[in-house]
């Protein structure tokens, strides 16, 4: 065990990563995955949870995020240069936003 606690509701933080490769090579892990996802202006992604953890690394534009939690809503804005981490089972939707959104998604927790 880390000692690592990881939040239960979706958390927002600063990245370094601010290209493509400087993105996959900050969330690859050494064996897996690196999804790249791009978005058109406004695209919605329906409500779905997953069985892993997410961490999603915005490269450009905007994505927001609306979770539920105890029947309510919340929303998170995140942005380019932003790196997002949502915990498992947590029921959620996003919408990308004006510009639409090119961003990573590793199924882990990336700190």
């Amino acid at each position: 065990m880390s000692g690592l606690t990881y939040p239960q509701v979706p958390t927002v933080r600063p990245t370094d990563a601010r290209t493509l490769h400087e993105g996959v090579h900050s969330l690859l892990p050494d064996s897996g995955v690196v999804k790249v996802v791009r978005e058109i202006a406004h695209e919605r992604n329906p409500l779905h949870a997953h069985d892993s953890e997410e961490t999603l690394l915005i490269l450009e534009g905007s994505l927001t995020l609306y979770w539920h939690r105890q029947g309510t809503e919340h929303g998170l804005r995140v942005g380019a240069g932003e790196a997002l981490h949502l915990p498992c089972r947590i029921p959620h939707r996003s919408q990308a936003g004006p510009s639409g959104c090119l961003y990573l998604i590793a199924d882990r927790f990336v700190a």
